[in-house]
């Protein structure tokens, strides 16, 4: 039983990293300038996630890092090393929407989701746990 949840533990503990956006689009403009974490859906019904878009001479790009599955899905596209990350020229033509990171529901899902199945795990699995049901 102790094996099951240590393994539910784990399995909580690995979905810490999520990002959770806004259900509303955003504008090019109004996700260069909030420099966060952006999910962007192309007319070919296709998502991509950058760590932020940044715009230089007219040319929107954006940034990721270098192994991310975006950077290997848009091998294609132009690419420019940046540090640890990569700056992929995006064409303005072929996207549909733009959504930003809600930071707050992100931490919440990040902090709050395994704090609260960890803490519901260990008491499960403790010895002697019995839980009060109004016998």
């Amino acid at each position: 039983m102790k094996k099951v949840g240590f393994l539910l533990l784990g399995a909580v503990f690995l979905m810490a990293g999520c990002n959770v956006y806004h259900s509303g689009s955003a504008g090019v403009n109004e996700a260069v300038e909030s420099n966060s974490r952006v999910k962007i859906v192309t007319t070919d019904n296709v998502f991509y996630e950058f760590k932020r878009l940044q715009q230089e001479n007219g040319q929107l790009f954006g940034v990721t890092g270098r192994n991310s599955d975006t950077a290997k899905m848009l091998y294609d596209h132009p690419q420019l090393k940046d540090g640890n990350n990569v700056k992929i020229a995006l064409s303005k033509e072929e996207i549909r929407s733009i959504y930003l990171k809600d930071k707050k529901m992100s931490n919440i899902v990040n902090f709050g989701v395994p704090v609260v199945g960890a803490a519901g795990i260990i008491g499960l699995t403790s010895e002697g746990f019995r839980p009060n049901v109004g016998n």
